[in-house]
Formats: structure tokens, C-alpha cells, sequence
């Protein structure tokens, strides 16, 4: 593998993709690159696996025919321990994937991306259980599943698209131990960007029993019984 020198010309008619880390070139694949990307010397080749590399930079050109427009790759981070830290997968031309994990081997986190956004994305703890859950709307500013969990296991709050129509959820909150504590519905209002509690609202003691209950008029509290 070559080093990247800013101060080594390139070629005008040299084209490829180049993926480097830190100054180290990686690979290259056939494409068209613009003179002012910063460039090392080429090597053809397959995608390349990297061990502990902070980032991977990849340029493409739509221009080219799409059997070689976009270069897949993977990448990979390890602890001290040898241990595998973090691991990234570019599955097509528009999704990829990172997976994290703790330095005991359990996974960490899991993020899904489609055209450069995160649109799903999981947390553990460290001993494999779930902390953490959400899945965005691909197009729309909202959140079509949102849960948090304790360390035992046992759900602090959850939250469910139900209408997608009119952009309503379910949402729960738990006692600790994982009794429902509150559950209710809430609407997404688009012209405000914010989700708001409408109808009535239910709340329960750790027996089961409800306790209360709300109603709700335009996201505002309106009686409470």
C-alpha cells in the first residue's frame, strides 16, 4: 500500500475510486475522480478489509455505468484485547450497516443506514440485553417504533406507530419491575413538528388497578378524573 503526499501531482486522466485511512491508501477501483480530491498512487483490486481504521472514504461518479459505479466495502476496529470493536458492511449502493460491540464479544450497538441517514439503530448492554430501540420514518421527521429498556430487562417506556394515515402512536410507560404504569395515544403534528397526547390517557398502580385518567384536547390537558 502506498502513502498519501499532497504534494505528488497526479495524472488529469487517472480515474479511480480511492479509499484511504489516515494518509494510508486502501484501494482503488475504476471511476472517475475530481482533480481536487486528495489521491495516492492506484491498486486495483477487490474491496479491502481494514483493521482499526477511523474512517473510509469513497469517491464514485454517477456518470459511469452502474455495474461499476459503486464500490462496496467493509471495514473493521479492534480492541487492545484482539477483540472485535466495531464492524462496518456496505450491503448495496444506497444501505449499510455498523455493528459495535463490548469488549467482551456481546454486540454494543447496531445502526442501519439508506442513503446516508441512520434510519434504524439498537443499543445493548453488556451482557447482550436489549437497552435501547428506534426505527425512523425513511422519508418523514417521526419515529415509527421508540423503546428503552432496563438492565433486567423489563420495559421503561415504549412507543408504536399505529394510523399511519394519521400519524398516531401508542405509548407506555412502565413502574420499575415492568408494570404498565401510563398508556395513551399521541399524533404527529406535522405543521408544529411535534408529537402531542390526544384522548384519554390511563394510568396504573404496580396491581394493575388504574388510578387515573386524562383526556386530552388539542395536546393540552382538558379534565382529569
Amino acid at each position: 500500500m502506498g502513502t498519501v503526499d499532497p504534494k505528488v501531482p497526479f495524472p488529469s486522466d487517472h480515474r479511480s475510486v480511492i479509499r484511504f485511512i489516515s494518509g494510508r491508501l486502501l484501494s482503488a477501483e475504476p471511476t472517475s475522480v475530481s482533480p481536487d480530491t486528495q489521491r495516492s498512487e492506484s491498486q486495483l483490486g477487490s474491496p479491502t478489509t481494514v483493521d482499526n481504521s477511523p474512517f473510509v472514504l469513497s469517491i464514485r461518479d454517477k456518470r459511469l455505468p452502474k455495474a461499476i459505479r459503486f464500490v462496496y466495502y467493509t471495514y473493521k476496529n479492534y480492541y487492545q484485547n484482539g477483540a472485535l470493536e466495531r464492524d462496518f458492511k456496505q450491503l448495496d449502493a444506497l444501505k449499510s450497516v455498523m455493528r459495535a460491540y463490548h469488549d467482551n464479544g456481546n454486540l454494543r450497538s447496531e445502526a442501519r443506514y439508506a442513503e446516508g441517514a441512520s434510519y434504524e439503530y439498537t443499543d445493548y448492554y453488556v451482557d447482550g440485553k436489549m437497552r435501547y430501540q428506534e426505527v425512523k420514518h425513511r422519508k418523514q421527521p417521526y419515529y415509527i417504533t421508540m423503546n428503552l429498556f432496563a438492565g433486567d430487562g423489563n420495559p421503561i417506556s415504549k412507543l408504536q406507530l399505529v394510523d399511519k394515515k394519521k400519524i398516531e402512536f401508542t405509548q407506555q410507560e412502565f413502574h420499575p419491575g415492568g408494570a404498565l404504569k401510563c398508556e395513551g395515544r399521541a399524533r404527529y403534528d406535522q405543521a408544529r413538528m411535534d408529537t402531542q397526547r390526544i384522548g384519554t390517557w390511563n394510568y396504573f398502580d404496580t396491581a394493575g388497578g388504574v388510578v387515573k385518567e386524562e383526556d386530552y384536547d388539542g395536546g393540552k390537558l382538558a379534565t382529569v378524573r
